[in-house]
């Protein structure tokens, strides 16, 4: 009887064991909760990097990024425009009258002879009165073909001012492009507008850089060009003057022969 009293309360302690093993109904309420609320938690950091509450921090610092390389290369294009007008009209000028300057000895010869033909009564009409026409033919000729010459060059600018003016006007279209597409992110419930604004931001500020980097290059373009660019609008006027001056001498050449056929000689 001693020995049935022992085993059932041995098999009541292991009953008790084996119950308070057992999680009870509040403990795995608490352990659910727990779970949402580190779901909440890593849910709202992750929309934190994303894009704050409302707005990605970055989303207008890409436009301003747009604006000011816009600025920039717009700024540049009405610099090179301005410096191209600029230096057609001074190189123009100065073709000008390097090439007259060198036709003076012809003007000077021809007002000898005429001086001359009065002095000893020779008619000198048939040697001089056609060669002031013929001067001034050749210095229109030869400052045409410095101005294309000048204008051929500084094409290159031109061309290079279209290439930044092209990037502009592609870079402006991007914005817009980019603007609709964050208004289409406001369209979105709060979850999908966070995670449409830190996508676009992410494309804008990529983008931005691109163009950033294009401009840059057209800027390292444009310094080696207006290095090279002076030696070669120099030439221009350089072949030209040496034109003139080989045909005013050949000019002055022929009015002599013209004079000495008439018994004129200096």
């Amino acid at each position: 009887m001693f020995q049935n009293r022992e085993r059932t309360k041995k098999r009541g302690m292991e009953t008790c064991y084996k119950k308070k093993r057992r999680p009870l109904l509040s403990e795995t309420r608490i352990l659910t909760t727990m779970k949402v609320a580190l779901i909440s938690v890593a849910t709202v950091c992750w929309l934190s990097a994303a894009g704050g509450a409302e707005t990605a921090p970055s989303e207008r610092n890409w436009e301003d990024r747009f604006d000011a390389v816009i600025q920039k290369a717009q700024a540049e294009v009405a610099r090179i425009r301005s410096w191209v007008d600029e230096q057609g009209q001074k190189l123009q000028d100065k073709a000008k009258e390097e090439i007259s300057k060198a036709y003076q000895s012809v003007e000077q010869a021809t007002a000898s002879a005429q001086q001359q033909g009065a002095t000893l009564g020779v008619n000198v009409s048939s040697c001089v009165d056609a060669r002031q026409g013929q001067v001034d033919a050749e210095v229109q000729s030869l400052v045409q073909a410095s101005t294309a010459c000048v204008t051929g060059e500084l094409d290159s600018a031109v061309d290079l001012a279209s290439t930044l003016l092209s990037q502009v006007e592609a870079a402006k279209n991007k914005v817009v492009d980019f603007q609709a597409a964050f208004k289409e992110c406001g369209k979105k419930n709060k979850f999908q507008k966070q995670k449409c604004i830190a996508e676009q931001t992410a494309k804008a500020l990529a983008e931005v850089v691109k163009v950033e980097t294009e401009v840059t290059g057209f800027f390292s373009k444009e310094t080696l060009l207006f290095e090279e660019l002076p030696a070669k609008l120099l030439a221009c006027e350089g072949k030209q003057a040496a034109a003139a001056e080989s045909s005013a001498k050949q000019m002055a050449s022929d009015l002599q022969t013209c004079l000495a056929g008439l018994g004129i000689h200096s």
